[in-house]
C-alpha cells in the first residue's frame, strides 16, 4: 500500500516549505489521507506487516512493475493535497480543464482519431497507479489501475529488463476508466502492436471499470484502439467480469456482451 509519509527524509526533501520537519510532515500527511491512515491502522492492529509496492517487489501472484520510485517520488510531490514541491521536481503548472461538451466526430478501421495526450494532461495521482502483472494458470494478466502513458511506459521498459513482454497479455485493464488523457497511440503502439489487419479475429481480452450509465467512460476512440489491436473489449456496467482459462463446467454466469467498434467517436 502506498503511504506518502513512509519514506521518512527522502520524502521531506521533495517540498519546498523549511518549515517541515519529519514529524509535522507525517502529522499532515496523516491528515490530508484519512483513509490511508485509518487503513494503516486497521492492518496494524490485526498484526498485518504493510509494504510499500515497491517496483520489481512481488504481490502474490503479481509482479509490480510501476511506478518506478523516481516517478512516484515526482507525482506524490506533485499531488493535489501535499505540500508545495521543491522546484526540483515541481510540474511546470498544474492544470485543471473544463469536461468540454460530448461532439463526435467520424472513424473507421484504417483512420484512428486518438491522439497522444499532451503535457497538460498529466496527473500526478493517476501516474502514480501501480501496475501488475501476473500470470495465473496460463493467462497473462496486466491490471493497470488509473495509470496514464508515463507510468505505462515505465512498467513497459522495466518488464523488458526482466524479459517479460507485457505486449502478450491474454487480459488487459484499460486503465483510467477508458479516459483519452491517460493512452495514445504511441503507447499502445510500443506496449502492444501497431492496429492489425480488420477482420482478423481477436484472441485476447481488454476490460474496462465504468459505471452503467456513464455516457463519457469509455471513450469510444479509447475502446476503438484496443480492437484495432486485437482485443475484445467489455465494460463492467458496475458490475463484475469474471476471467477464466480451462475448464468452467457447471458455471452459472454466460458470456459477455461486448463493446461494439464505433464509427461515430467522441471529438
Amino acid at each position: 500500500m502506498h503511504r506518502p509519509w513512509a519514506d521518512g527524509p527522502e520524502t521531506l526533501a521533495l517540498f519546498d516549505d523549511g518549515r517541515l520537519t519529519d514529524a509535522s510532515l507525517i502529522r499532515r500527511m496523516r491528515a490530508e489521507y484519512p483513509i490511508l491512515d485509518e487503513l494503516e491502522g486497521l492492518a496494524r492492529g490485526q498484526g498485518t506487516v504493510i509494504h510499500q509496492p515497491v517496483q520489481g517487489s512481488q504481490i502474490g501472484d503479481f509482479f509490480v512493475l510501476a511506478p518506478s520510485p523516481q516517478l512516484y517520488s515526482i507525482c506524490m510531490a506533485n499531488f493535489d493535497r501535499t505540500p508545495a514541491p521543491n522546484p526540483a521536481v515541481a510540474l511546470p503548472s498544474l492544470f485543471q480543464k473544463a469536461a468540454d461538451a460530448v461532439k463526435r466526430k467520424l472513424e473507421n478501421w484504417n483512420i484512428e482519431t486518438l491522439r497522444d495526450p499532451k503535457p497538460d494532461d498529466f496527473r500526478p495521482e493517476n501516474e502514480s497507479s501501480i501496475v501488475l502483472w501476473g500470470v495465473l494458470d496460463t493467462s497473462k494478466i496486466l491490471l493497470t489501475g488509473d495509470a496514464g502513458i508515463y507510468a505505462l511506459s515505465a512498467a513497459h521498459q522495466f518488464a523488458r529488463s526482466h524479459n517479460v513482454d507485457i505486449g502478450t497479455a491474454d487480459f488487459v485493464q484499460i486503465a483510467h476508466h477508458g479516459s483519452r488523457s491517460s493512452i495514445g497511440p504511441t503507447t499502445l503502439n510500443m506496449v502492444f502492436s501497431s492496429p492489425q489487419q480488420q477482420g482478423i479475429t481477436p484472441l485476447r481480452h481488454a476490460f474496462v471499470s465504468a459505471s452503467k450509465d456513464s455516457t463519457t467512460h469509455p471513450r469510444r476512440s479509447v475502446t476503438n484502439a484496443y480492437q484495432r489491436r486485437g482485443f475484445k473489449v467489455a465494460r463492467t456496467n458496475g458490475g463484475t467480469i469474471t476471467f477464466y482459462s480451462g475448464a468452467m463446467d457447471g458455471r452459472t454466469w454466460g458470456p459477455l456482451d461486448l463493446v461494439p467498434f464505433f464509427y461515430n467517436v467522441e471529438d
